[in-house]
Formats: structure tokens, C-alpha cells, sequence
């Protein structure tokens, strides 16, 4: 397991780590501020062929997100729902425990 991402320094560090772990598994993830919020972009769904055929997979993804920061995550947009990229929202409140 890996220790949740420190939250202490700000929703840029956080989107900045998390799109960095995310890199790391193979999303080919980065951060991006937009408006007030930020948001990472995964450029790769690594569960793409299986979450086309169980959708419900990509909860796995949000939970793994959620557990890393700490935050409830919004799934914006979703390569398998015929979005360019998968986009994820890092909210401002905390994850559902």
C-alpha cells in the first residue's frame, strides 16, 4: 500500500502529486488548474477494454484517487464515455469514508 499524499500544502500540490502517482501507473496523468479548482487529466485509461465492458470498474480508480488525497473526487469527463480524456475533480471536501 502506498501512504495517502500529504494534504497540508495546497490543492496545486496535491492535484501535482496526484497526477504524478497516477503518471506513475501508467494514465499518463497531469494537473491543470481550471477556474478555482484543479483537475488532473489522465491521457491513458488503464482499465479502458475492461471498464467498456463493466463500467462500474472506473470506481476503483475514484476510490483509489479518494483514499490517496483524502478528498471526494468528481469524475468529469471519461475516455470510455467518449471523452478525449478521463478528468478527474478534486474536491474541496472530504472522501466519503
Amino acid at each position: 500500500t502506498q501512504a495517502p499524499l500529504a494534504t497540508g500544502e495546497g490543492m496545486e500540490a496535491l492535484a501535482r502529486a496526484l497526477a504524478q502517482r497516477l503518471d506513475v501507473l501508467g494514465y499518463e496523468a497531469a494537473a491543470a488548474r481550471h477556474g478555482e479548482d484543479w483537475r488532473v487529466k489522465a491521457f491513458n485509461c488503464v482499465f479502458q477494454g475492461l471498464a467498456r465492458q463493466h463500467p462500474q470498474v472506473c470506481k476503483f480508480a475514484l476510490a483509489y484517487m479518494e483514499a490517496a488525497t483524502g478528498r471526494r473526487i468528481h469524475h468529469m469527463e471519461c475516455i470510455v464515455r467518449g471523452g478525449h480524456v478521463c478528468r478527474f475533480k478534486i474536491g474541496s471536501e472530504a472522501a466519503r469514508g
